[in-house]
């Protein structure tokens, strides 16, 4: 696959464009889902990672790599975002904040 290859060389961009050509091709295929959610976290494009891993559990709902990538990728995000110092300090005050979970989104 064309794609791997360029995922070994970190050359995410290409890949992603390969992989978009391969579900154009095959809009089935759960492992070109997989593949395209993983080059997109490797760029931390979270949100479209979430996106291939969700269609790709939407084809094969029991897939357990797909369940795997989405479950770790969502843990490498949030201690990303957890990282952030507003995001700390916004934690410690949620308890003065009335509205805590709108205001978390807007950090993301």
């Amino acid at each position: 696959m064309l794609a791997a290859a360029y995922m070994g060389m970190r050359q995410n961009d290409d890949a992603i464009a390969a992989l978009k050509k391969q579900i154009e091709i095959n809009p089935y295929d759960e492992y070109a889902y997989n593949a395209l959610g993983r080059a997109y976290w490797q760029e931390r494009k979270y949100d479209d990672a979430a996106t291939a891993f969700n269609k790709q559990i939407e084809i094969n709902p029991l897939d357990k790599f797909a369940h795997a990538g989405l479950g770790s990728m969502y843990s490498e995000w949030r201690n990303t975002i957890w990282r952030r110092p507003n995001w700390r300090k916004l934690h410690r005050s949620r308890r003065t904040i009335p509205n805590f979970r709108s205001l978390s989104a807007m950090l993301i």
